[in-house]
């Protein structure tokens, strides 16, 4: 039976906790990924939250300049404005 170099230690409990801290680094990193996500999801909904705000202000902004104007033809797309026709 060989012997074992002096340098080298038999194995011991600390052996093991290597394993446990790289399974501890692995949640961490899940934990922050999840935490990413959450933050990430947040600022999505509020995002749409304001876009839907922002949309029905627009709508109502529109729907009062055409109470405004109800007679007015609407203008054919690619038509030049007023303006720039009687020039």
């Amino acid at each position: 039976m060989p012997q074992r170099p002096p340098w080298r230690l038999p194995p011991s409990r600390l052996g093991s906790l290597r394993g446990l801290v790289g399974q501890v680094r692995g949640w961490y990193a899940v934990h922050e990924k999840r935490h990413a996500l959450a933050e990430a999801q947040q600022h999505a909904a509020d995002s749409a939250t304001q876009l839907a705000a922002e949309r029905t202000q627009i709508a109502a902004e529109l729907a009062a300049s055409k109470q405004l104007f109800p007679n007015s033809p609407a203008a054919p797309r690619g038509a030049p404005p007023a303006r720039a026709a009687q020039l």
